[in-house]
């Protein structure tokens, strides 16, 4: 699954290579991909919607920034720090 992501991001489509990793619950790995790509928005969009109901640190251009989720949940890992 990840190869498919990661082929997705090659042809710079960023929201299939997203819905392929929260698919399979890599939360944590869709907002490091979009932290690589310095995606801010879409980091900050996809741990609201999957962080449950707490803080998560995500780095944001070399600052952590807590985002506090409101819902979703699931996912393996949801702490990014």
């Amino acid at each position: 699954m990840k190869v498919r992501a990661k082929l997705a991001v090659l042809d710079k489509n960023f929201k299939m290579a997203e819905s392929i990793l929260l698919e399979q619950g890599y939360v944590d790995d869709a907002i490091e991909m979009y932290q690589e790509l310095h995606k801010w928005d879409e980091a900050i969009a996809v741990a609201q919607a999957k962080v449950w109901k707490r803080c998560c640190f995500i780095e944001l251009g070399g600052v952590n920034v807590c985002v506090w989720g409101r819902g979703g949940g699931g996912g393996k890992g949801h702490h990014v720090a």
